[in-house]
This record gives C-alpha cells, sequence and structure tokens, in this order.
C-alpha cells in the first residue's frame, strides 16, 4: 500500500493520513469554532493531542495554538471607536 500511495501521490500513506486529518480538523475548526479542540481532533481519527501538536505544524506551518488565535481574532467583530 505505501508503495502505491508512493507511486502515485509522492508521498507515503502515514504522510497522506496526517494531512488529510490536519486539512479535516482545519475546515471543522473553521466552519464550528466554538467545537472544543478535543473533539475536533478525535472526529479526525487522532487521539493525543501531543500527536496534533507535532503534525499540525508540519501541515500547517504554524503551530495547532497560534492558528486557534488566528482564527479567533478573524472572527472577532471589529470595533470601532467613534
Amino acid at each position: 500500500v505505501n508503495g502505491s500511495f508512493q507511486r502515485n501521490l509522492g508521498m507515503g500513506y502515514n504522510e497522506y493520513l496526517m494531512k488529510r486529518r490536519i486539512k479535516a480538523m482545519v475546515e471543522l475548526l473553521e466552519k464550528h469554532p466554538e467545537i472544543d479542540t478535543k473533539q475536533v481532533y478525535h472526529a479526525v481519527g487522532y487521539r493525543s493531542r501531543s500527536t496534533v501538536s507535532e503534525n499540525f505544524p508540519k501541515v500547517m506551518g504554524v503551530s495547532l495554538k497560534d492558528f486557534l488565535q488566528e482564527l479567533k481574532m478573524q472572527k472577532s467583530p471589529i470595533s470601532s471607536n467613534k
């Protein structure tokens, strides 16, 4: 199986699965920021926050913590000082 993934996608099965899970997490977090992060990573197949913390920056280029902070800032209404 891994050889087939490598030939067809240029990556092994584990890397493919990691990318799919992280991208699914991002989609869920963007659509439903109110959901607890633990529920989200469990929903995509992760069982350990440490594994998520290790894999998230490999795929997204930022830590999960930084991603969540940025997401929160994007969702916050802009206050005006009039």
